[in-house]
């Protein structure tokens, strides 16, 4: 495993190589790399992400291999398969657990290959806050309306009686409405 660090306020590279000047990219990416099996994770300013985001589209990456996180706020979205999922989600089967957006009124059925609550409510274009992805800050805890919300790993905390971590939460069979 080798790692490669890049300072972004740098102008060039470090004498001893060990960091280099700019920010990672696509074409950084691609010659330290080799393109297997992976997920990706990015997590940084929204053009930085914007720009690896596109880049990774680019090169055939599944967009549900490739999760984001902003530093502050961010209106990051989903890219070209956008519109595939978006469709995906209105074309869904009947037999999946409901999951209502009160906020919005959108209603969408909800599968286990959908990921979590957070996942689903971006694919429908919904504005949801969150920080970690991993049920460890509460950033992310919506108000339950009426059912419930499942865990697959306990949240890291006690999460407020009508409240749901949706970044690691999916509905209960009954379905679920949040306060979105």
């Amino acid at each position: 495993m080798s790692v490669h660090l890049y300072d972004s306020a740098a102008q060039h590279d470090s004498p001893d190589g060990d960091r280099l000047a700019g920010r990672v990219n696509i074409d950084a990416l691609r010659r330290s790399l080799p393109f297997d099996d992976y997920d990706f994770y990015l997590c940084g300013p929204e053009a930085f992400m914007r720009d690896l985001y596109d880049g990774l589209r680019a090169l055939n990456i599944a967009d549900e291999r490739i999760r984001f996180e902003a530093f502050g706020p961010s209106s990051l979205k989903r890219g070209p398969a956008r519109v595939a999922v978006d469709e995906k989600v209105a074309r869904e089967p009947t037999n999946g657990a409901p999951v209502t957006f009160a906020r919005t009124g959108k209603t969408v059925r909800w599968q286990p290959q959908q990921g979590s609550l957070l996942d689903t409510a971006e694919r429908c274009g919904i504005d949801a806050p969150f920080n970690c992805r991993s049920g460890t800050c509460g950033t992310c805890a919506a108000r339950v309306l009426a059912g419930s919300v499942e865990y697959d790993e306990q949240p890291e905390f006690e999460v407020e009686a009508n409240q749901a971590l949706i970044c690691i939460g999916h509905p209960a069979t009954s379905g679920v409405t949040l306060d979105l």
